[in-house]
């Protein structure tokens, strides 16, 4: 409790202490500070002197009471120091507030002067503006029609040196570009000429040996097909290797003429070998051709397996094609391997060769392939024949006659009517 009150009465004493300082210096407020009374100090020093005697010894209840009046009369003198302070503060207030209103007032007046003043400078210095804009307008012009007219001058002149620089230029240009086309095209030319000329020099020499060929002199012929091979099978113009592969291949039938069958198939070989990867259309004829002769005289060398095999390389390599020059040897090599297979008594095999051919040239409109067709169909009903197979061989020839008959062609006609007579007489059985 002694604690409580001592800090009480420090406290009370700090806030008298530090609004007495605070108001005395303060000379806004017209009137003069009030002072408290002598004896409030003399009192508040005995009451702290008190305060650490009854600290320091065993307090007694008339000295506690006797401490608590003078408390008392200590907090009536606060009360009245306190309301005294809050007027002050008061007088204060309105005072602040008096001038703000008066600051207020004087800032208003001060910015409605600015205003009109900055009104009457912008009106006098408009018309000033609108003089020198006016003015500088003027002089821009000049000076923009001066720089025009000069520029204009200017890129003429850069103008006219450069279509003059050009115009030297592609003069020169065209001129090289010009010689350069001449030349190309005197070469060209040159070169079109001499082709010309070893072509036709080449084709005289065909003509010749064709001529021997044909005139069974056939060592003579060969002679010359030998002398076409060693001048111009380095060429690489395409007429010029045809010429060379015709060569070759005539020299393999004057070869197969004088039955030096062995060096036939080596020529023929050669042919193909040679020109395997040419894609010219002549050329591959001529393989064509050549692959027919071979196999056709490993036939007659009785080598009928590998004559076989020989037709299988022509149909490989051309059974696809849409060229009708390719196409009659197609049809011509199964005709021949199903031939060869009927020799070799695999007549199934046959058969199926034969239907394919049929298959696939029977709506020709070739004469050579419908030639064909009616061939094959009398061979199968042939070798359904030898194998007592009759209805079906009947059904065969029946089929041939029907698609043939009223045909004009001599060798087709030749065909039907041996189809009918051999029908009527299985017919007859």
């Amino acid at each position: 409790m002694l604690n409580s009150l001592t800090r009480f009465l420090f406290v009370s004493l700090f806030l008298v202490t530090f609004s007495h300082s605070t108001f005395a210096a303060d000379d806004v407020v017209t009137t003069s500070n009030a002072q408290l009374p002598q004896w409030f100090y003399q009192e508040l020093i005995a009451i702290k002197k008190d305060v650490s005697d009854l600290d320091a010894k065993q307090v007694s209840e008339g000295e506690v009471q006797n401490l608590k009046d003078r408390l008392s009369k200590v907090e009536t003198v606060l009360e009245v120091s306190e309301k005294d302070i809050d007027e002050r503060l008061d007088a204060q207030d309105k005072f602040i507030d008096a001038i703000y209103a008066s600051t207020d007032r004087f800032g208003i007046i001060a910015g409605v002067l600015g205003v009109i003043i900055a009104g009457i400078a912008f009106f006098f210095s408009s018309g000033a503006k609108r003089e020198a804009v006016a003015s500088a307008k003027e002089s821009a012009d000049i000076e923009v029609e001066k720089w025009t007219i000069r520029t204009l001058g200017e890129l003429r002149q850069n103008f006219e040196q450069e279509i003059r620089s050009l115009s030297t230029t592609y003069d020169t240009k065209l001129h090289e570009r010009l010689d350069e086309l001449e030349k190309k095209y005197i070469d060209s030319l040159a070169s079109v000429q001499q082709s010309m000329s070893v072509q036709q020099d080449a084709a005289a020499l065909l003509s010749k040996a064709y001529a021997l060929l044909t005139s069974n002199k056939c060592i003579e012929a060969i002679e010359v097909y030998d002398s076409i091979d060693k001048q111009f099978k380095e060429r690489k113009e395409t007429e010029i290797e045809r010429q060379v592969a015709e060569a070759l291949l005539n020299k393999g039938v004057a070869l197969n003429k004088l039955n030096r069958f062995e060096e036939a198939i080596y020529v023929y070989s050669e042919l193909i070998k040679r020109f395997n990867g040419n894609s010219e259309l002549a050329i591959q004829e001529q393989i064509a051709k050549a692959l027919m002769d071979k196999g056709a005289i490993l036939v007659h060398l009785g080598d009928l397996e590998n004559a076989i095999v020989v037709c299988d390389e022509l149909l490989k390599r051309f059974k696809v094609s849409d060229q009708i020059a390719l196409q009659v040897q197609v049809v011509i090599a199964l005709m021949n391997k199903g031939n060869t297979l009927d020799e070799l008594d695999r007549s199934e095999e046959a058969i199926k060769v034969y239907y394919e051919l049929i298959e696939q040239f029977k709506d020709s409109d070739e004469l050579a392939m419908q030639e064909q067709v009616a061939k094959a169909l009398l061979s199968n009903a042939s070798i359904l024949i030898k194998s007592h197979r009759i209805v079906e061989a009947v059904t065969v020839l029946d089929q041939l006659i029907e698609k043939y008959v009223g045909r004009e062609e001599l060798n087709i006609q030749d065909i039907v009517q041996q189809a009918i007579e051999l029908s009527r007489k299985l017919k007859g059985q």
